[in-house]
């Protein structure tokens, strides 16, 4: 009786040891992402791990061979990103618990890297190298651009307007590729991230939009999709021709302000950083405009929106010389009037209709009066 009772004990024993072992390996959330990229010029590669909210950068050496190896840890497929040369350039993969990645490629052209392991990974690397061509003519373009801008003469200008011209073709191009690659692999993950990477602008929205609409499956329900449908809205709610968002805000003189307080003119309405330079810059001009279209009893009212006055207060000189309305707004980058109107830099200027629609919208302020001409049919 007591051997059965001990062989019991063994089976038992035996069971639990095989689950623990069983749930170790089921549980792990490591990863190892090794491989050799050539022309790393100091020696080392910065990561940024995405974690939800947070992110998490280190450095990562890389031996005279380009050889290197990443260990980490973690719970979900996430996005790394590695920059090279002191940030000049970057590239991205997607990583899981148990991945085991292999990077191989060259720092000089890090669109074209061979990325292995995990579907989303070998689906971004059989995309680029289907269409190598066109990416590498991508990226000769650009350099060819980012080093005229390194010379201000007439020969540069005529090359940034040749590579713009350029450069717009072909990314009528790869839209046309990344639109039938979606509508063929409705259902990946790498789907959504071209989507991401080729229609994520303005002016490629109905492209966005159409995009979307075809996804399936794991790709539909992937959290990059929820990101890109909330940009399309939101780029929707502030484009031209749709009514501006209203807002209720107090300036820095403590009067209230709502949008509709402005119905009847036109509103000029500048959105500014405390700690932009040129927004600075900009302001005698700004001033001189209002000045010029209060003389000539233009039917205009003006307004700004300051961020990032946490860091710098506004000023007594434009709390005393500026004649129009400054709203301060809390948040920096993250501010709800930012977002309301997708603004992503700054200085950002928007002209809005009497009956509150939006007409312009990140217009450089050399355009503005000939803008408001323009509008007003003059």
């Amino acid at each position: 009786m007591l051997k059965k009772n001990i062989i019991k004990l063994y089976v038992i024993f035996a069971i639990c040891a095989f689950l623990l072992i069983s749930c170790k390996q089921d549980n792990n959330n490591d990863y190892i992402v090794e491989g050799n990229i050539e022309n790393v010029e100091d020696g080392h590669i910065i990561i940024a791990q995405e974690f939800g909210d947070s992110i998490s950068v280190d450095t990562i050496r890389v031996d005279n061979k380009g050889a290197f190896k990443i260990k980490g840890n973690i719970d979900t497929l996430s996005t790394i990103t590695m920059y090279f040369n002191n940030n000049t350039s970057y590239t991205y993969f997607f990583v899981d618990k148990g991945a085991k990645i292999t990077i191989n490629g060259d720092a000089l052209y890090p669109d074209l890297f061979d990325i292995k392991g995990q579907e989303i990974n070998n689906d971004l690397t059989a995309f680029k190298k289907q269409n190598k061509d066109i990416i590498k003519k991508i990226n000769d373009i650009l350099k060819i651009v980012e080093d005229s801008s390194l010379v201000e003469n007439q020969s540069s200008t005529a090359t940034d307007k040749t590579c713009a011209m350029e450069l717009k073709n072909i990314h009528f191009e790869l839209s046309n590729i990344v639109g039938n690659y979606v509508k063929e692999h409705p259902d990946k993950i790498a789907s959504v991230v071209l989507i991401n990477a080729v229609f994520h602008n303005e002016n490629s929205l109905t492209r966005l939009d159409e995009s979307l609409s075809k996804l399936r499956g794991d790709a539909a329900n992937y959290y990059l999709t929820k990101d890109l449908f909330d940009y399309s809205n939101r780029i929707k709610r502030s484009m031209v021709g749709a009514i501006s968002p209203n807002f209720t805000r107090k300036d820095i003189r403590g009067k209230e302000y709502s949008l509709v307080s402005f119905r009847g003119k036109y509103l000029m309405m500048f959105f500014v950083s405390s700690t932009c330079p040129l927004c600075e810059s900009q302001r005698s001009k700004i001033m001189a405009l209002y000045d010029k279209f209060k003389k000539n009893k233009e039917n205009i009212e003006f307004l700004t929106v300051t961020i990032n006055t946490e860091e710098e207060p506004v000023s007594d000189d434009i709390r005393k010389n500026v004649k129009w309305p400054i709203l301060i707004e809390n948040g920096g980058w993250s501010s709800d009037l930012l977002d309301m109107y997708n603004v992503n830099e700054v200085p950002f200027f928007t002209i809005i209709s009497p009956t509150g629609i939006i007409l312009r919208r990140n217009i450089p302020l050399t355009e503005i009066e000939g803008a408001m001409a323009e509008i007003k049919g003059e």
